[in-house]
């Protein structure tokens, strides 16, 4: 669903998300996540569609927001509506899908970081590492020629 009409139905008009600026809306999670998902079909031309990853256990269940796919790589796409935030299911799924790269959209400025990471799986401790791109929200329409620029090698 678009976030104007999300934000129209939870009764919040341009005056009330202006006063809230300086405290957090309850639905910033998911407001961040759907305006990332909506570019990344409209604006970056995800064929054939959107996909998440969902991992279900008894007693820890992993999610990935996005997983998309730019020529021959495969990306997981972790979207964070602030400047922190746990990266738990991705640091699994890297794991578990041997994966040597991945983007985050939050609200910190644009970076690539190498990143190693204990993580548990179900074989014990495994050791992580791969290139994390981190890219402000405002910035997923130039998320297609960054993974160009990443695969060619910068």
């Amino acid at each position: 669903m678009d976030i104007g009409i999300v934000n129209h139905i939870c009764g919040n008009d341009w005056i009330s998300i202006q006063s809230l600026m300086d405290k957090q809306l309850v639905n910033e999670g998911p407001l961040a996540e759907q305006f990332i998902g909506q570019h990344l079909i409209l604006k970056n031309n995800t064929r054939p569609g959107l996909c998440y990853w969902l991992r279900e256990r008894k007693i820890s269940n992993a999610e990935l927001d996005y997983v998309v796919s730019q020529g021959n790589l495969t990306v997981p796409v972790e979207v964070k509506a602030g400047k922190s935030g746990s990266l738990k299911s991705l640091h699994q799924f890297i794991a578990e899908k041997k994966m040597s790269f991945a983007v985050r959209f939050d609200l910190n400025p644009p970076s690539l970081q190498k990143i190693q990471h204990t993580t548990v799986t179900k074989t014990g401790k495994q050791m992580v590492s791969f290139d994390l791109l981190s890219l402000p929200l405002y910035m997923v329409e130039e998320m297609p020629r960054l993974l160009d620029q990443y695969r060619i090698g910068f």
